[in-house]
């Protein structure tokens, strides 16, 4: 494929984020007395930034705003010191990345996940080789907005039919969709092949070797 730049999600496209994520929210909930999840229901919960994630946590009858706040603000910060105690590169995807980077694509990351937790897990397992890392902060909605994407991609010279994204789930989908931007499904995520059953991306890869393959010159 001839694009330029290629917009990678993080939790679930690159890196299996799930275990570090279960287990910070399950000590945040057992800090404050509550019931705790299933790797596989947390699971469920990603994708939508942190504080959808804790809101979907927390019992219904413990949604209120204020009480929120204190379980996200404690979550945060002890996932803040354990973000990459048991995360790990899906299989394949350094040798994907590095190759695509020696093609001469510009790769860049955008995550729903706080901007400061991506850019050090980016940092620390996949080390000079996008051109921006980019996560969630309040300059911009989270994804499928449209916005953070077209403001990185038009900061640096690319447009619309220049990009592809690559996420695993339907918020990258919309995301691509809403930017008039083509899109790639990687069934390795959170939501496997079911993520993509009431959106449909431009092209599916159900391992890194076919996603090489659809991105390679």
């Amino acid at each position: 494929m001839d694009n330029k730049a290629l917009v990678f999600d993080l939790d679930g496209t690159l890196v299996n984020t799930l275990a570090d994520i279960a287990a910070s929210v399950n000590v945040a909930l057992d800090f404050f007395n509550l019931p705790q999840h299933t790797e596989e229901a947390v699971c469920k919960m990603i994708g939508k930034g942190a504080k959808n994630l804790i809101f979907n946590a927390l019992p219904e009858e413990k949604r209120d705003d204020a009480f929120l706040e204190k379980v996200l603000a404690f979550y945060n910060d002890y996932y803040d010191k354990h973000l990459v105690v048991n995360t790990y590169v899906y299989p394949g995807m350094w040798e994907v990345l590095t190759e695509l980077k020696k093609q001469g694509k510009t790769l860049f990351i955008l995550s729903n996940k706080n901007d400061r937790q991506v850019k050090e897990i980016a940092g620390t397992l996949l080390p000079d080789i996008f051109t921006s890392v980019n996560g969630f902060s309040p300059d911009f909605p989270h994804k499928p907005s449209p916005d953070a994407l077209l403001d990185i991609i038009g900061r640096f010279g690319f447009a619309a039919d220049d990009t592809m994204i690559i996420g695993d789930s339907a918020v990258d989908v919309q995301t691509a969709v809403n930017a008039n931007i083509k899109s790639v499904g990687v069934t390795w995520g959170f939501g496997g092949k079911a993520s993509f059953e009431s959106i449909h991306p431009d092209f599916i890869a159900e391992d890194s070797k076919q996603l090489y393959n659809l991105l390679k010159e």
